[in-house]
């Protein structure tokens, strides 16, 4: 009779790690980061323009003819 507990303890275990293990190199969070940094990036670039076009304007305004 403990032979065919510990049979069972075993394959429960087994699968424990299994989905343990599936739940490591699950990559959602990974897709969520990226999302997350892209968009942060492509608001830095937009700033960017924006000021630029800011110095740009001022500059030809500043111009006489």
């Amino acid at each position: 009779m403990p032979t065919a507990a510990f049979a069972v303890i075993r394959h429960l275990l087994g699968v424990i790690r299994g989905r343990l293990a599936e739940a490591r190199h699950d990559e959602a969070g990974y897709t969520t980061e990226t999302i997350l940094v892209t968009a942060l990036l492509a608001a830095a670039a937009l700033a960017a323009v924006g000021y630029l076009v800011t110095l740009i304007i001022a500059k030809a305004h500043s111009i006489t003819l």
